[in-house]
């Protein structure tokens, strides 16, 4: 079934905002003059905000809290990036803090519609199609029983006694 909170949407949903995250913050140190982040530079913070923002995706998060750890995240990796680059700094930086804010202030709000449209789903889900596919329950069973001819109880004769009313076995005959 399909549940946002689940396990492996939860791991989906801070996926989707640890890539982005990543990447602008990669981007934004190479439009403001820095060289090619190293690799251990980017996934480190990248698996730290991953653990962080796990626990977070219980529930359905809005724009705020997105904000916040999209902005927290761009500092991590932003300092991250600045000890692995050797390259003396000469970046604006008002420019550098805007850009930035810019991107997680976007990135948090295209993850939040995004949030908002993985519970509108599953609520929409959960109204059609599992009530659709859900076994409904048998609350009594039949008041009647079908009457065939050759179903109905013969009387047989056994030995030593009165007659038997034959319900299970082969034909008597």
């Amino acid at each position: 079934m399909f549940d946002p909170t689940s396990v492996h949407w939860r791991l989906a949903r801070t996926g989707a905002l640890v890539v982005p995250a990543t990447l602008l913050a990669g981007l934004g140190h190479q439009l403001g003059g820095g060289g090619l982040p190293h690799v251990g530079a980017a996934a480190a913070p990248a698996v730290v905000l991953g653990l962080a923002w796990y626990p977070a995706t219980r529930r359905a998060t809005r724009w705020p809290e997105l904000l916040g750890t999209l902005l927290a995240a761009q500092v991590l990796f932003h300092l991250m990036f600045s000890l692995a680059d050797h390259a003396p700094a000469t970046v604006d930086l008002w420019a550098m803090a805007g850009f930035h804010l810019v991107a997680a202030a976007a990135t948090a709000v295209v993850l939040a519609v995004a949030e908002r449209a993985a519970f509108r789903l599953a609520a929409a889900w959960r109204r059609t199609v599992a009530r659709a596919l859900a076994v409904p329950a048998v609350l009594a069973p039949p008041s009647w029983v079908a009457q065939l001819p050759w179903s109905t109880p013969q009387p047989v004769a056994v030995a030593g006694g009165g007659p038997l009313a034959a319900r299970r076995g082969p034909p008597v005959g």
